[in-house]
């Protein structure tokens, strides 16, 4: 009767409310209320289909502590780009996490091998090897090739849980350095190389909201020199009523201190406001879940996002890797399916 009064089309799965009142028209036995609201909860597709009612799950997790230029960055691949007049097709970005200076190297490929040879050669021995590097679950990033670099230099790898590329700090200065691009392609997308370095410029030397500091500042003590002139405009700089743009400090010590302020301020507050809208959701080690189903619509497959599963599941959770995301392993073949947040996990509670 219950499958009678929930599962058939003319009852549309609907929820304990519904479905109580439907069958309460004509039935009544104890417990009644208890025993539909098991079945529904206990409902595959309901599980399947249904987004939950409430706020996203999962609050700001707390800053990662540093104390100076390049101990944490992030990394990220972007592309394919439409092939350059010098037949690159990709973007390697790396960010100081303190400084938020960033670099953007062209490539032609985005093979492992090459993605390793180019960090080490433009960090680890230009700038100095980094305490750890954040990056997301692409393939060349979780290669052996690009584990066997960092154990070699003895740095920690942090991967983002899958889908949620807002984790990689280097994501909103993605965000500002598309913009300004796509103001100087404009109809020659080809053209997009021939600009990548001198944008690249205009963000290190920019001053960055968070820091109230340019990047370049940060790392070298003084505002770079656009042109050689700018040389001689800094030593005409002699009146002490003249002030320079950015306070001078006498230290880098100085200047670590003040940037490392800045940003535990604006942590402080983009956790606050962050945390309003969230919910404190957490799992154990053995809790199996369902996660959402991120799928796109295929018109050639006659398949369409829209009614595809809401959820895939369950698979049990087999590691926790921080307060927010967990590892996930599928119950049938036993895999590893990825690092989960938990804004996308809801508690399976078909058992």
């Amino acid at each position: 009767m219950l499958m009678q009064y929930h599962d058939e089309p003319t009852a549309g799965h609907g929820g304990v409310y519904k479905t109580f009142a439907r069958i309460a028209e004509k039935f009544y036995w104890p417990k009644m209320r208890a025993d539909i609201s098991q079945y529904v909860r206990r409902c595959q597709v309901c599980l399947a289909q249904k987004p939950e009612q409430k706020a996203p799950a999962g609050l700001m997790c707390d800053p990662i502590n540093v104390t100076q230029p390049w101990e944490v960055i992030s990394v990220d691949l972007t592309g394919p780009f439409p092939k350059s007049t010098s037949g690159f097709r990709y973007i390697l970005s790396i960010q100081d996490y303190f400084s938020k200076f960033c670099i953007f190297l062209p490539l032609r490929s985005a093979t492992a091998n090459l993605i390793v040879k180019r960090l080490e050669e433009n960090v680890y021995l230009l700038f100095g090897t980094p305490r750890m590097i954040i990056c997301d679950n692409g393939t060349q990033f979780t290669s052996s090739q690009f584990r066997k670099l960092n154990e070699e230099y003895d740095v920690q790898i942090r991967f983002n849980a899958v889908y949620h590329p807002q984790a990689n700090p280097i994501e909103r200065s993605h965000r500002t350095f598309k913009v300004m691009l796509s103001s100087y392609v404009r109809e020659n997308h080809r053209s997009w190389e021939s600009h990548l370095q001198k944008l690249a410029c205009a963000m290190r030397t920019s001053t960055h909201e968070t820091i109230s500091a340019t990047p370049y500042f940060v790392n070298f003590g003084r505002q770079m020199c656009i042109n050689g002139k700018d040389f001689e405009l800094v030593k005409q700089l002699k009146d002490p009523n003249d002030t320079p743009p950015v306070p001078r400090s006498t230290t880098f010590r100085e200047i670590y201190d003040k940037v490392r302020t800045r940003l535990q301020r604006a942590s402080a507050q983009a956790k606050r406001t962050y945390d309003l809208r969230r919910r404190n959701v957490q799992y154990n080690i053995g809790d199996r879940v369902w996660c959402r189903n991120y799928v796109l619509s295929d018109a050639s497959k006659n398949f369409m996002a829209k009614l595809a599963p809401k959820f895939k599941g369950p698979f049990v959770i087999t590691r926790r890797t921080s307060p927010w995301t967990y590892e996930l392993k599928d119950l049938i073949t036993n895999k590893t399916i990825g690092i989960w947040h938990v804004k996308d996990l809801k508690p399976d509670t078909s058992t």
